[in-house]
């Protein structure tokens, strides 16, 4: 095996270097689109809270 898809954690990545150390893991694509969007929604929450804050 030379690439291994996982989620974006440490054990995936700790599972896949103990079974396949040969293996390259790469991270899902979906499971990175998921994360970007939660920070980003996150970022939006905070900026805003801060905004009225500073009215």
């Amino acid at each position: 095996m030379k690439v291994a898809a996982i989620d974006m954690n440490t054990a995936s990545a700790r599972e896949v270097k103990q079974r396949c150390p040969k293996a390259e893991a790469v991270f899902d694509l979906l499971n990175a689109v998921v994360l970007y969007r939660h920070k980003m929604a996150d970022r939006v929450r905070v900026d805003q809270t801060n905004a009225l804050w500073e009215d």
